[in-house]
């Protein structure tokens, strides 16, 4: 009973809270970052279908992610560039639907993003001038389960195959204001989460990541 009113809560509260960047999957093996409000500072930037942060401290945002900076390097600038996602085309929208095989029955319960600062997909660096930094790339989806069940029914639940591979294309643009700067890309996931029950029965749990874009760090110095 517990365990089946956690569930509905969990489905109720599942937001998109920062990009998905404020909070986390529990289980996807990813080099991500947890920011807090307070930290950043964001604004939608509709004609370029952006959402554009500016991190408050920098050097500190670069350290977590293992950007190597300059010892001497007192002032920097870290601004985030993400697409404004749209959740029907990504094929990660989260419902009270299942799939059954064999008497189990998988049950999605929460949605996040999240960037894997672990896998750069590319950069571009300079001093001069506009720089510009596209991206496209095939990405394999990433699931796990406690449970012995097949990808297949896994896929079904979750809303898309998670053997596959997806392309995700992205570009950015910036200004390097006469300092040194850098664009770097990074893939973006989205990842639900899910529970197996055999014949009603809680079994185990998973988790289902689907490539779904790309995301932009420009730093100046």
């Amino acid at each position: 009973m517990f365990r089946k009113i956690s569930l509905i809560l969990a489905i109720i509260t599942s937001v998109f809270m920062f990009c998905g960047y404020a909070f986390a999957s529990e289980s996807a093996p990813f080099k991500s970052i947890t920011l807090s409000p307070g930290e950043y500072e964001s604004k939608i930037i509709e004609d370029k279908g952006i959402q554009e942060i500016t991190i408050k401290n920098g050097k500190k945002f670069l350290e977590k992610t293992g950007y190597d900076i300059p010892h001497n390097c007192k002032d920097v600038e870290v601004i985030i560039q993400k697409p404004l996602n749209d959740k029907k085309t990504n094929n990660t929208i989260i419902s009270d639907t299942t799939a059954q095989a064999t008497g189990y029955t998988i049950i999605p319960y929460g949605y996040t993003e999240q960037v894997d600062y672990g896998n750069l997909l590319g950069k571009t660096a300079g001093s001069t001038g506009t720089l510009t930094l596209s991206i496209s790339k095939t990405i394999s989806a990433k699931y796990s389960c406690t449970v012995s069940v097949s990808a297949q029914v896994i896929s079904s639940a979750v809303g898309f195959d998670v053997t596959s591979s997806y392309t995700v294309t992205n570009s950015c643009s910036a200004d390097t204001n006469g300092r040194y700067t850098e664009i770097r890309g990074y893939p973006i996931y989205g990842i639900t989460d899910y529970e197996v029950y055999y014949n009603g029965v809680y079994k185990g749990y998973g988790w289902a990541a689907k490539p779904i874009g790309v995301l932009f760090v420009v730093v100046r110095y």
